[in-house]
């Protein structure tokens, strides 16, 4: 991760936390290059990031002011060009917790033996999570993984993170990932683990997702409750 998105990481969850609910604009960018030890052409970039975001906005002489719309929803925002696992994406922001709806061993059916480039007689693994922070229910992933190429997953590492397991545990390096974004309507299990009404729009994020050495390791579908937070993607200048 570059220098600046990672800033931009730690700013935005300053602001979405209520770290300056006392003042409506962030420090000055040579005070905050200071305190991040690099240049104010690297926060200049990291500032760019939250207002391609909505999160800030920056007036000529005015310096860096922060928006506060929409700040609940914000605190849900989902960044879709970086890894799609919940705990990187909102564990910075509060307290993290999974429900465990269903977790099986089982041979794949035939569109996951494509997705996932494995074999009818290759088992996986069958998990049906919902995502909650700070209590509130605000995911459900229903998540397909290769046994072979990720063994050990247990209970006690779904109820906290699946890709710490794969990068701490088993030191396997992510890749990309292929995501398809499409509207739905909320059903009787997004209402019963959502707490939403059935016909309620869902934004539902189908993923493949590939470690580094290009072996496809994930194939998943995570339903989004259409009011909490936004999906947003960033396009970095390389």
């Amino acid at each position: 991760m570059s220098k600046y998105t990672s800033i931009a990481d730690d700013l935005r969850d300053q602001i979405l936390i209520g770290r300056y609910k006392d003042s409506d604009k962030l420090p000055k960018q040579s005070n905050l290059a200071d305190l991040y030890n690099t240049s104010r052409v690297t926060i200049s970039r990291a500032i760019g990031i939250l207002q391609l975001e909505g999160l800030v906005s920056t007036e000529f002489g005015g310096g860096t002011k922060i928006n506060r719309i929409n700040t609940e929803n914000q605190f849900f925002d989902h960044m879709i060009n970086t890894p799609s696992g919940a705990s990187y994406n909102y564990g910075g922001k509060g307290q993290l917790t999974s429900t465990i709806i269903s977790f099986e061993q089982r041979l794949p059916v035939e569109d996951e033996q494509q997705k996932l480039h494995i074999k009818e007689t290759d088992a996986v693994y069958d998990i049906i999570r919902v995502r909650n922070l700070n209590g509130q229910p605000f995911i459900i992933e229903y998540t397909i993984m290769p046994v072979k190429v990720i063994p050990n997953i247990t209970i006690e590492i779904l109820k906290n993170s699946i890709y710490t397991h794969i990068q701490d545990t088993l030191n396997l390096d992510l890749g990309k990932s292929f995501r398809i974004i499409s509207a739905d309507e909320a059903d009787a299990f997004d209402s019963q683990y959502l707490q939403t009404e059935i016909g309620k729009p869902i934004l539902e994020i189908e993923q493949v997702a590939f470690l580094k050495n290009g072996v496809p390791f994930e194939y998943s579908q995570t339903r989004h409750l259409y009011n909490k937070g936004r999906i947003i993607y960033v396009e970095l200048c390389r």
